[in-house]
């Protein structure tokens, strides 16, 4: 839903960009919601935010 309200030149942040939850033991879809803007959606990646138990955010942004 998010993909519809960002003007171009507009930022989603994603958080949990992770495949697995360790502590859950459940998948997470996070990666491929993001790998499916990045290729279909004219987004990229602007910022990759490291977190040390591996639950990361990433920042991606509306080329076009």
């Amino acid at each position: 839903m998010a993909k519809r309200k960002v003007k171009v030149g507009g930022y989603i942040q994603c958080n949990d960009f992770t495949f697995f939850d360790t502590h859950n033991m459940v998948h997470y879809g996070v990666p491929r919601a993001v790998f499916e803007l990045l290729e279909e959606e004219n987004y990229k990646m602007k910022y990759l935010c490291l977190q040390n138990q591996g639950y990361y955010d990433v920042v991606l942004q509306r080329v076009n």
